[in-house]
């Protein structure tokens, strides 16, 4: 059951953000994966216009980070913006910047784990990891648990249910599933389940 079944998939952020307006206003919001016309982008867009206490955008590239900042401050001069670079691939940049975002904020409010990739090659992490498994699924796990005392803490001082921990993901683990049996495609025997699809 949907609380608005109005909504479909020509729904913007923006509409949906003006409905929650009351949740978003004077909150500690962090948001990963930010890029130019991408869902980070949009998503950060649509939290900006309903006055956020702090808006955190994260992304691997400064750049990316820079031109959503900027647009940011031109539509809504009022909104605190703050940009962290991390690579979600390297458990340390994931570390040194949970530690930035304890220093800068006191409580999150709403935690956005919207950084993901899609790798057509086989490559590792700096852990030695699959590298879509490590930034798709470790790198924002471990995020949020680095997180989790300032999440813990807003949750403490709002009303039930107004702290939030959203994760965005896509439907593409359906078609290879997630070899829980060879994570890192060594070559091991996969069970049916995990088989690729395609």
């Amino acid at each position: 059951m949907t609380s608005h079944p109005e909504w479909n998939r020509n729904t913007s952020a923006l509409e949906v953000a003006r409905v929650f307006s009351e949740r978003i206003k004077g909150r500690n919001v962090v948001i990963t994966g930010i890029a130019p016309n991408g869902v980070g982008e949009a998503t950060a867009l649509a939290f900006a216009s309903q006055d956020p206490g702090i808006l955190i955008l994260v992304s691997r590239t400064a750049e990316k980070l820079k031109k959503t900042a900027e647009m940011i401050m031109e539509l809504y001069p009022r909104v605190n913006v703050n940009t962290m670079v991390m690579d979600l691939s390297s458990q340390a940049a994931i570390r040194k910047t949970a530690e930035e975002i304890t220093q800068s904020v006191n409580k999150i409010d709403i935690l956005i784990n919207n950084a993901g990739v899609n790798s057509h090659h086989h490559k590792w992490t700096e852990e030695k990891i699959e590298y879509q498994f490590g930034v798709n699924h470790l790198g924002p796990f471990l995020l949020t648990n680095l997180l989790m005392p300032l999440i813990l803490k807003a949750a403490e001082e709002s009303t039930p249910g107004a702290t939030r921990i959203i994760t965005l993901t896509s439907l593409a683990h359906r078609l290879s599933p997630v070899r829980f049996t060879d994570y890192n495609f060594e070559g091991k025997p996969l069970l049916k389940e995990e088989e690729p699809i395609l």
